[in-house]
């Protein structure tokens, strides 16, 4: 689940998906 900035922005993990920038947000 994609969670918005700033709300997650605690745990921001950035992934790199087939060449595609995808900005994750984890909580814990």
């Amino acid at each position: 689940k994609m969670l918005r900035e700033p709300y997650a922005m605690k745990v921001a993990r950035t992934v790199t998906t087939g060449g595609k920038t995808v900005k994750v947000y984890t909580s814990g």
